[in-house]
Formats: structure tokens, sequence, C-alpha cells
């Protein structure tokens, strides 16, 4: 059974001209532990692309279909919700809460979702290499440390998905192959299915499987 199923999914926002449609994808599936680089271009639509999966916006026709059920049929307290609990977020600009600290950040992701796991948490941040920046806030942190926070974030609640939009982009190549192949790495053994957009084809290379944003209803090329 598929974990995500997008299905005749349509999206598209106002321009000059009219509507411009921004996603179409006749059909898309991601099996549970499967880890998927999409390419694409800036202005492709992989933003758009992540954020209907996750339910942050609702699509102009057709279905996601997340864990079993119609994800994007469900109202918007309710997406956010079973979001919290069963998906992860890795942004291209870290979304750090700068008043916390690194564990603190990791805490709250729970909080807001299935619950505080301590030791979790901190077995996270260990495994990131950051046991001797539990108490360190972001602004005393580098981009590359700041980047391992965000990825220990996202698998804070053991999701069964974790999303990354462009999360290399604020990133040197050196550092951005080495937090892409620590995500994949983190969801492999955590059991999460991982999908990460970027116009990077070096970093897309490092993943499993890989496909074009513009074809999404073709197989993933191995």
């Amino acid at each position: 059974m598929s974990l995500l199923v997008l299905e005749d999914v349509v999206k598209g926002f106002p321009s000059s001209g009219g509507l411009r449609e921004v996603v179409n994808i006749p059909r898309f599936r991601l099996n549970a532990g499967h880890r998927v680089g999409v390419s694409g271009p800036s202005g492709s639509g992989k933003t758009t692309f992540l954020h209907l999966i996750a339910g942050i916006l609702s699509p102009d026709r057709g279905t996601v279909w997340f864990d079993g059920e119609a994800f994007s049929n469900l109202p918007e307290p309710e997406r956010d919700r079973r979001r919290g609990k069963k998906m992860g977020y890795v942004f291209q600009t870290f979304n750090l809460l700068q008043g916390l600290t690194a564990l603190e950040n990791v805490l709250l992701a729970q909080r807001l979702g299935k619950g505080v796991d301590a030791p979790f948490a901190k077995a996270l941040l260990d495994e990131v290499g950051l046991s001797d920046h539990l108490r360190h806030r972001p602004g005393q942190l580098s981009s590359g440390q700041q980047q391992r926070v965000a990825l220990a974030r996202a698998l804070a609640n053991r999701p069964a998905l974790v999303l990354a939009d462009e999360p290399t982009a604020h990133l040197d190549p050196s550092l951005g192959k080495e937090s892409t192949l620590l995500l994949d790495r983190l969801c492999t053994e955590n059991g999460a299915a991982l999908l990460l957009v970027s116009h990077d084809s070096t970093i897309l290379n490092l993943l499993p499987e890989r496909i074009l944003l513009a074809s999404l209803s073709a197989e993933p090329v191995r």
C-alpha cells in the first residue's frame, strides 16, 4: 500500500494573464520508506508541490491521499494536527525559533505533534553531532549546525514522511552533501519516507531515487 498518492492534483495562482497553473500531477505514488529526490528549475512549482502534500495548501482539483485517507479533503485544523504527528518538514531557511535552544526547538516540535520525548530528542541531536550544543541558540550555531538542528526537528515525532524544500540552498557544496547524506541516513534509520526537492542535480544524485517534477506521473528513476 502506498504511503502517499496524488490523483489529478492541480493548483494555480492568480496572475496578470489570469490563473497560472503551477502544479498539474495526473498521478504520483510514494511507498513507505522510499527516499526520492524531485528536480525542477526555480519557479517550477517544487515548493507548491510540497505544500500540497503537507496540507498547507489545498488543490484546486484532485486529491492528496496520505496514510490511507483523503488528506486534502480534511478541514485545515485537522490537516495541521496530522501533519504535526505524521510528517516532518525541512525548510531551506531552517526556520528555527531564535529564542529557543537547539534542544528546545526539537522539543517544541514534539509538543505540537505526538508529545514530548526528551530522551529521543537528545538522541537525535546526538545523532547529528550536536550533543555538546543542546543549550546553544541558533545565533550561536553555524549554518551547518542550524541545518542539523532542523534535521533533528523534522524527525522529532518519528514521522512516516519527511518533506525537504531545497534544504541545502544556504549551505556550501561540502556541507550540502553532508547534510543530504545525513538526512537520508536519518530517514532510513527511522523508517521514514523522504521527498526532497532541489534544482541541484549533485544533491539529488545522492538519493536512491529521483524524478523530474514535470513528469511526476512516471516512476522514479533508480
